[in-house]
Order: C-alpha cells, then structure tokens, then sequence
C-alpha cells in the first residue's frame, strides 16, 4: 500500500525541488513516513505522512484525494481509514496563506498558525506535525543564511505550540517531541551563538 501512495507522490510532486534546489520534493513526505514508522504510527498515519503536502503544494483537491483513496487502499481498509487520513491531510494543510490572509504579515500568519496547531487534540495528528517539522530540521543547512533565523524561529513557535498540548500517555509522541525540540534548540544555538531558553 505505501509503495503505491510513494508512487502517486512521486508524479504528484513532479519537478518540485526541496530548498537546495537539487534533492526531489518527494524525499520530504518519504521521510516523514519513516519518522512515523520509527515512533509507531499506525498505517492511517503512514499513509498521511506521505499525502501530508499533496494539497498544498499541488493541484490535487479534497475531492480528487479522497476519491484516489477510496479507490487505491486495500480492500482491508474501510471508509473510515480514508476519512481518518483525509483529517490528518486536511488538518497538515497550511490554511493561513498569502492567498487566503493577503491582509497579514509572514510574522502574523505563523501566530495564527501556531493558535490552530493549539486547538489540535489528536496525539497522533500532533506526532505527524513533528515528524514534518524533524525532516524540515534535518535539512536546515540547505536554506539560505537570509532566511534561516526567521525559519528556526517560527518552528521554535510551532513546538512551543505542541508544547501546550503535550501528551503524557503517548510515550513515542513525547520521546519524537524532545528530539525534535532539542534539534532545533542545537541549531538556534548555531545561528545565535546562545541557548535557546523558552
């Protein structure tokens, strides 16, 4: 089943490049799916973490991914696998646009964004946002000088974001939180030449 989706982002994700302007885009989803298979995320979440930036940053709709889905799981898997991983998609998508708020700064939008990320109750759509933002951290030294405090800063905010909503039964959530708030606090102490304290 994941062979199949990876085959469906690799097309969906065609020509698109992560920011060193070499490595594919779909490499992105690919190890966000590993990421949540090493912490134990079901197959809902694995098959989320690869669909995570389809609507995003292609051209395919909440129609057009729903109907995919029906059609390509495994006959094992019930409509209610597809409406769990169209929330989880749905969820990842980034709403707080340009487009949609022409009137808000890139500044304003994060704060939106980390104000819905707060309103989120399910561990395991907060383990997928964290396994997004481990994989973005993870190739921190492709993005340009210009632009990598601004970066880190905003995903220190979407962190301290998932940090309000932390979860205390979820052993696998907490253990991929602290990695990833730690690699960020390591590279925030690169960029500034000081600890990171909140």
């Amino acid at each position: 089943m994941l062979n199949k989706i990876k085959e469906y982002i690799k097309e969906k994700h065609a020509n698109q490049f992560r920011a060193d302007k070499i490595t594919p885009f779909y490499t992105h989803p690919f190890k966000v799916c590993d990421i949540v298979i090493e912490y134990n995320g079901d197959i809902n979440l694995q098959i989320a973490a690869l669909l995570h930036d389809v609507l995003e940053d292609t051209s395919v709709t909440e129609d057009e991914l729903r109907i995919y889905l029906s059609i390509s799981i495994s006959e094992n898997m019930l409509k209610k696998n597809v409406d769990t991983i169209m929330f989880y998609v749905i969820s990842m998508t980034n709403i707080f646009t340009p487009k949609n708020f022409p009137f808000l700064n890139r500044r304003e939008r994060k704060k939106l964004e980390c104000e819905y990320i707060k309103l989120w109750k399910d561990s395991s759509l907060k383990m997928l946002k964290l396994a997004d933002i481990y994989s973005n951290l993870s190739e921190f030294d492709s993005l340009s000088n210009s632009f990598a405090k601004t970066y880190i800063e905003e995903e220190l905010l979407f962190i301290n974001a998932l940090d309000s909503v932390f979860v205390n039964d979820n052993y696998y959530y907490n253990e991929l939180f602290i990695k990833t708030k730690n690699l960020a606090k390591d590279i925030y102490l690169k960029l500034y030449g000081i600890k990171y304290e909140k």
